[in-house]
């Protein structure tokens, strides 16, 4: 009899609660309100994404497909204040030095994918 949940969201259940679980989803009806209530929410979110798909096309049509883009990309991503660029010999020799005193390795990478990769792919 008992209730688990994670940092993930899982749910564990055991016990009673369990039974009880397995019985509403395979015996127990829909409630008739909550039913009524997700076809009204399907509906106005079929609106809503309409709406959006022809406020969008006539932004296109407006600004043009590479300013749209521009306007699109700086309010959907994360904007981030720009670092110091790449790092100084010196703070590669004290990472190395740290890296080798927590690893047997003793080895940072400087880049995640080696670059002979990259440049082989076009991305």
């Amino acid at each position: 009899m008992t209730i688990k949940t994670s940092t993930f969201g899982r749910v564990e259940l055991s016990g009673n609660e369990a039974a009880r679980f397995r019985r509403h989803m395979t015996e127990d009806k829909p409630n008739p309100q909550a039913q009524a209530s997700l076809v009204r929410g399907r509906v106005v979110l079929r609106q809503i994404s309409y709406q959006a798909e022809q406020e969008a096309l006539l932004k296109i049509l407006e600004l043009g497909k590479q300013q749209f883009e521009e306007e699109l990309t700086a309010k959907a991503l994360p904007q981030y204040e720009q670092d110091d660029g790449p790092l100084t010999a010196e703070q590669m020799r004290q990472i190395n030095l740290l890296t080798s005193l927590a690893n047997k390795s003793g080895s940072v990478r400087s880049n995640l994918f080696p670059m002979k990769s990259l440049s082989q792919h076009d991305c």
